[in-house]
């Protein structure tokens, strides 16, 4: 590597912090194209390694401004050690990072230059790499490009087509034909733009794909606002159980109350005599109240919302955050733990679920926290419901970008599926979010209140809904295939006509 090689590494690095502006709450997406294009302008001559090494470093300024709030979940309030939480952002960062790097690599590798590699090679070997990383340990596809441009025009339809993968194919299309005009190439800009333009404006938006079904219902979205490092002392139980218990009284025209994730801090055992007798009361009203806690079968716990009333159901947190919730390491790893210190337990997910929970006719597709970030198993989890919920904790992350950035994941959950979506969270932010991807209604950051809202019930299928990533994957597949085979070609023709040595 050489000593010129670091002053691009360097300008890499700024370059992926600045795309951080692009996600919320900033916003700025314009700003997107505009860095990945003078990004690729400035690779235009690089080699395979070279673009892989560029690819790392802009990845790895993306994740550390992106996902730097970490460090507030694992030292402020998980208690470890300052040096230690650094360490792991700085080992995450990179471990993200390095599918992009192998991303850029791979594309490099298979079309070394024009055209061809900024339109087919890059998107196609950018959709493998995510794919891997939501994919690998479980997944962690946080801030996936295609967000940030979300709220450009037409994007919602076009994510009803395709998902946030389509808007990140379409960002790196962008991208590409900003490079290829700063090197004068029109035609194959021009290629690029007019159908990515057309798309864009022709796309129906979610709501059209599916139909009304019912009448309206009446829901409060409950926020507490208990502070991440008041949650769970044993003294602030009692006040958290009155707090909800006095809040749902006053909604009593509601037909659903939705309260966030483990909105009683305790296991369920501890406070079975309050939820048996929200179960009789809500049953009395005809009003489901939808509540979070940690239930414990034989000392193992579980994530779990229970439906109290007329049709009482439990749902089960089913897809874990790894290092969060569970960590996905060897039995022999696990004294380290306790070396350093280190409070940990495993959620469980196999206790018995009901897929959908039910207020009257409606069908509700739930979702606790991490689970609304992969949107193909969200996709199927929505099949055959009329309304989503997502109930989350996000005050593990007080003072970040977090609670924006999960919120704007949310809003693409809801247009990919052209159903409305509420999202409620212990301390913010909760939101109603229209079947478009729009929101109708929100409680900020940092607020105790109720958001009540008239949400009506949505039925039927988005084409994401039908296929999910199956299309642009088949085509990220054949492009791939194509581009080895030419790949595999060039170097036979090279070989061929390579003069023998005497």
């Amino acid at each position: 590597m050489t000593l010129s090689t670091w002053p691009r590494a360097a300008l890499s690095l700024l370059c992926g912090a600045a795309l951080v502006l692009g996600f919320a709450p900033v916003g700025w997406y314009p700003l997107l194209p505009l860095l990945l294009a003078l990004w690729l302008w400035s690779l235009r001559a690089a080699s395979p390694r070279q673009a892989a090494w560029q690819g790392f470093c802009l990845g790895w300024g993306l994740y550390l401004a992106g996902v730097s709030w970490v460090y507030v979940s694992i030292h402020t309030f998980g208690g470890a050690p300052a040096w230690l939480a650094v360490l792991l952002v700085l080992f995450l960062s990179a471990y993200l990072a390095s599918f992009l790097a192998v991303s850029m690599g791979l594309a490099w590798w298979l079309a070394p230059a024009g055209a061809v590699r900024l339109l087919l090679a890059l998107p196609a070997c950018w959709l493998l790499g995510e794919h891997l990383r939501g994919w690998v340990f479980d997944g962690f596809p946080w801030l996936s490009l295609g967000y940030a441009l979300s709220p450009a025009p037409g994007a919602s339809g076009l994510v009803a087509l395709g998902g946030v993968l389509l808007l990140g194919w379409v960002l790196w299309s962008l991208a590409a034909a900003l490079g290829l005009l700063l090197e004068r190439r029109w035609w194959p800009a021009a290629l690029a733009v007019v159908p990515l333009g057309l798309g864009a404006a022709l796309a129906p938006p979610p709501s059209q794909w599916t139909q009304v079904l019912g009448e309206p219902l009446q829901v409060a979205l409950v926020q507490g606002n208990i502070e991440q490092q008041n949650k769970w002392k044993p003294d602030n139980l009692l006040p958290t159980l009155e707090m909800y218990d006095g809040l749902t009284r006053s909604l009593p025209e509601a037909d659903l109350v939705i309260w966030p994730e483990v909105a009683i801090p305790a296991s369920l055992y501890r406070v079975q005599p309050w939820f048996d007798a929200w179960q009789v009361e809500a049953a009395e009203r005809g009003q489901t109240v939808l509540a979070g806690v940690i239930t414990r079968v034989d000392q193992h716990p579980y994530n779990t919302v229970y439906a109290l009333g007329p049709q009482p159901g439990r749902y089960v947190k089913q897809h874990l955050v790894p290092f969060g919730e569970y960590f996905p390491v060897p039995d022999w790893v696990r004294p380290i733990f306790d070396w350093l210190d280190l409070p940990f337990s495993d959620i469980r997910t196999d206790l018995p679920s009901d897929r959908f929970l039910r207020v009257g006719t409606t069908q509700i597709a739930m979702s606790i926290c991490f689970e609304d970030l992969f949107p193909a198993d969200f996709a199927r989890q929505a099949d055959g419901s009329q309304l989503l919920v997502n109930v989350t904790n996000d005050a593990w992350f007080a003072g970040s970008l977090a609670p924006w950035q999960h919120l704007q994941i949310a809003r693409v959950r809801a247009a990919e599926t052209g159903r409305p979506l509420l999202r409620v969270a212990n301390t913010g932010i909760s939101a109603h979010i229209d079947a478009d991807g729009g929101l109708q209604g929100q409680i900020d950051w940092g607020q105790r209140a109720v958001l009540e809202v008239d949400v009506q019930p949505r039925s039927g299928h988005t084409p994401y809904m039908h296929w999910q990533d199956r299309p642009l994957s088949g085509l990220a597949a054949l492009l791939l295939l194509l581009l080895l085979c030419r790949h595999v070609v060039r170097i036979s023709h090279s070989r061929a006509s390579a003069p023998e040595l005497s």
